[in-house]
């Protein structure tokens, strides 16, 4: 008999858990973890500095590896931890020898360790955790340096749902019903910094 297509599909779900532990920390070396994708036979991290520099793949990794890597060099040369980086992450699954993404993370900006003028989110401050259909996600960012601000190269905020058939958030963090059920949504910080709120529509 023969053997069943491969089905594969890149989905919310799987976009939500990569991006789940999606984090950069820049220094002399550069370190990038990402959350587990089912079913994934690997990644591809893209990194470059911010500015006109296109993301190129600086590691790949197998799945059953690891889920995070060290990057010491960019334009192979040492990191220079006066610039900022930017990086996202592609997870994919190999289909007749060719990888197919089955997820993809979002763009991360992360302050270079020797940049002065700007500075990394801590962590978000969420006004609720949970919400039986919400109107509006309301957050704040705690700074690592409360003297410098936020990297800001793009929006303070970005926002995801894991399961668009129950609700959607717009980029503005407002949260509308499109059916039964429950799902996460996620708040995510220039620099990957994550906070997950649970939505119950009824």
């Amino acid at each position: 008999t023969e053997s069943e297509p491969v089905k594969v599909k890149r989905t919310e779900a799987k976009d939500a858990a990569l991006n789940s532990k999606f984090n950069v920390k820049a220094g002399k070396t550069v370190k990038v973890t990402w959350g587990k994708v089912k079913d994934a036979d690997g990644y591809d991290v893209y990194m470059a500095y911010c500015g006109k520099d296109k993301e190129k793949v600086v590691k790949s990794v197998k799945a059953a590896d690891s889920l995070s890597v060290e990057i010491s060099k960019l334009k192979k040369k040492g990191i220079n931890q006066k610039k900022n980086i930017k990086c996202h992450v592609l997870a994919y699954k190999m289909v007749d020898g060719k990888k197919v993404t089955v997820a993809k993370s979002i763009t991360i900006h992360a302050a270079g360790k020797k940049n002065k003028s700007v500075t990394d989110a801590k962590s978000i401050k969420l006004k609720k955790t949970s919400y039986v259909l919400a109107k509006g996600i309301k957050a704040s960012i705690v700074k690592k340096d409360k003297k410098r601000p936020i990297i800001n190269h793009i929006s303070e905020f970005r926002y995801a749902t894991s399961d668009s058939k129950v609700a959607v958030v717009s980029k503005n963090g407002k949260i509308t019903a499109k059916g039964k059920g429950s799902c996460s949504i996620y708040v995510y910080a220039t620099n990957g910094c994550a906070q997950k709120i649970k939505v119950v529509v009824k």
